[in-house]
């Protein structure tokens, strides 16, 4: 028998919106507002869709609706429910929560969270219930969720201003004297390679002889630093440093060394100096989509991307539901188009109006290995994630991360030749180009664990550079990337900064700003760990 609810129904849109809402609100700090408006347009569309073809077949606006609230919330669920799964599972049966990730396994639990679903949906309609009842119930419910999300918004309100305290409280850089008086500025490109290693750590753990490439560079007329070490381990802490020409000694002097507050360095890395100085000197800044919010800048002139992609919370929010099992292959290909995309487009900056910096952050080598060596694609058999590390080999063995770190490294490096050649032919005469990494590979990380990390893996890093002028003189073979721009600058824009000794540091991951100095460490060569 047909019930017509008395009371208005407005849950299943409520209380649908809560899960992507919180999400959200639960990444203050790393993800922008208007990533997650796309996202609650569409699933407030797919509500109202739902919730129509449920009243076609059940010819009820109240079961309908209470099947509607259900499905919302159990499909945004299913990713904390695998999660919670491999937490609950991961110390009595390791075997199983190993395979967690994979295709096969996560299929398996979709059909069974959809089942789930369908016999908690068909016992509640069998059932002699009062669905008046059940409305009214559901939308206070949902009201309950909106009134708990108002009070996370609060909260998020307090902590984001409390971040942004500390961020603000952050002393910054000194700007940089407006003294480039010259005839024509050069166009400036840097490019930052992801992961990649200095050449003996790629040899001597990984197999991989890069002297081809050095030899490229070396051709055309690079400087290729061979002895230079990161000056920190994380790609956060190192591009606040690179971008600012300093280290972060001062931000970690001011900063709760307990914090993982990524503000202060993700703003000294969106208004860095480098940045304020190129915008005040009237250059075009130029910025290629990597996929990371942290490199992702605000401030640029031109955003250059592919079409298609999904941004970062939208890649969060997927990972949450089962459709994660039907994105993941587009997840991966829109990774793989962004990289492809950044080492195709790059040398056409130069047709934009000048002078030009451009900034490239190429996520790879770093993981997820999407390339083998010949360039075919490749689908990890695990949800899309950019860890790297101890993250990452908990669900891949060290020696896949090995091979597939080889394989992909072969064919970036075939791409970053082919790019850097045609930059070469475009660019003007005056074009400065960097060819740097953030910080090495991480087969041998451990985000928990400083002494079970192999340091010249992490740290050892490709760091090469093109004058136009060929003079390299202020450059040596252990110069790091905090001082590159102290060199760029007091050569080509009449700046006189002293250069700074150069030094590494490491941080665990769950003490972001707790810097610990292990420049000592650091031997000439590597050797692979057991």
């Amino acid at each position: 028998m047909s019930t017509k609810s008395r009371n208005g129904i407005f849950h299943p849109f409520i209380a649908s919106v809560f899960p992507p809402l919180s999400l959200y609100l639960h990444n203050v700090g790393k993800l922008y507002f208007w990533d997650a408006i796309k996202p609650v347009g569409l699933t407030l569309i797919a509500v109202a869709v739902f919730w129509w073809g449920s009243q076609r077949v059940l010819k009820d606006r109240a079961r309908s609706a209470m099947v509607t609230t259900l499905a919302f919330l159990m499909f945004f669920s299913f990713g904390h429910f695998t999660g919670l799964l491999e937490r609950g599972l991961a110390s009595i049966w390791p075997a199983f929560v190993s395979t967690l990730t994979t295709r096969s396994t996560l299929t398996v639990l979709a059909i069974i969270w959809l089942g789930l679903w369908f016999l908690v949906s068909v016992l509640a309609l069998r059932a002699r219930l009062n669905f008046d009842a059940i409305t009214q119930f559901m939308n206070v419910f949902s009201l309950a969720l909106m009134l708990m999300l108002g009070f996370r918004y609060g909260a998020f309100v307090h902590y984001r201003n409390t971040l942004r305290q500390e961020a603000s409280g952050v002393a910054g850089f000194a700007p940089v004297p407006a003294s480039a008086n010259l005839e024509r500025l050069p166009d400036v490109y840097y490019l930052v390679i992801d992961g990649y290693g200095r050449a003996d750590v790629l040899r001597d753990l990984y197999g991989f002889d890069n002297a081809g490439f050095v030899g490229f560079l070396e051709e055309q007329g690079f400087y290729l630093a061979n002895a230079s070490n990161a000056n920190y381990n994380i790609t956060l802490l190192s591009l606040a440093s690179t971008l600012n020409f300093d280290y972060l000694d001062s931000v970690a002097a001011q900063v709760d060394p307990d914090s993982v507050n990524p503000l202060p360095a993700f703003s000294l890395i969106q208004n860095s100096r480098l940045l304020e100085y190129f915008h005040s000197q009237g250059y075009t800044i130029a910025n290629f989509s990597s996929g990371y919010a942290v490199t992702e800048l605000a401030t640029a002139d031109v955003h250059l991307a592919p079409k298609d992609g999904l941004n970062p919370f939208e890649t969060a929010l997927v990972n949450t539901t089962p459709l994660q099992l039907l994105f993941t292959r587009k997840q991966y290909d829109f990774h793989r188009e962004r990289i492809l995309f950044a080492l195709d487009q790059l040398p056409e900056v130069e047709q934009l109006e000048g002078p030009v910096f451009a900034f490239a952050h190429i996520v790879a080598p770093h993981p997820p290995f999407v390339f083998d060596a010949e360039g075919n694609p490749l689908y990890p058999d695990m949800p899309f994630i950019l860890d790297d590390g101890s993250f990452l080999t908990k669900n891949i063995s060290r020696e896949i991360y090995l091979a597939s770190y080889h394989a992909q490294a072969q064919y970036i490096t075939l791409m970053l030749r082919q790019t850097l050649t045609r930059l070469l032919e475009n660019a003007s005469n005056e074009a400065i180009i960097i060819v740097q990494s953030d910080h090495g590979p991480g087969a041998y990380l451990d985000w928990g664990s400083l002494e079970n990390s192999n340091l010249q893996e992490r740290l050892g890093i490709l760091n090469a550079y093109y004058f136009p002028d060929q003079n390299y003189s202020s450059l040596y073979p252990g110069i790091s990337p905090v001082n590159t721009f102290r060199v760029i600058l007091n050569q080509y824009f009449n700046a006189s900064y002293p250069l700074l000794e150069d030094r590494s540091f490491f941080a665990l991951m769950h003490q972001p700003y707790h810097f610990i100095e292990v420049t000592d460490r650091l031997a000439s060569s590597v050797s692979p760990q057991e």
